[in-house]
């Protein structure tokens, strides 16, 4: 991604003079609530699979779309207090065994 942005601020800084603020906006981006929930940077897909057969392993998973589950493995892996993904959990189950 960073080679597309550095072609593209190499592009305009030689059609124009004016500078974009490219690299703010892309991390003011990056740091927005609504794509960082999509930020699985770091994590391997062996660990994610792994960690996705040991969710669902609990009965009470089950019915969880797939979608949280690899939140909720991001999430493990990347050191999330265990009280946290246990409230979230808690809440993902109630919402999803409705």
């Amino acid at each position: 991604m960073m080679q597309v942005l550095d072609a593209l601020r190499r592009k305009m800084a030689a059609g124009s003079q004016k500078r974009f603020p490219l690299r703010e906006v892309l991390d003011a981006c990056l740091k927005s609530p609504e794509v960082a929930v999509l930020n699985f940077s770091g994590i391997r897909m062996g660990q994610l699979v792994q960690g996705a057969d040991e969710f669902y392993k609990d009965f009470r998973n089950k019915s969880i779309a797939i979608q949280l589950a690899m939140r909720y493995v991001r999430d493990q892996l990347n050191g999330k207090p265990d009280k946290d993904l246990a409230d979230e959990l808690a809440g993902w189950r109630r919402t999803a065994n409705k």
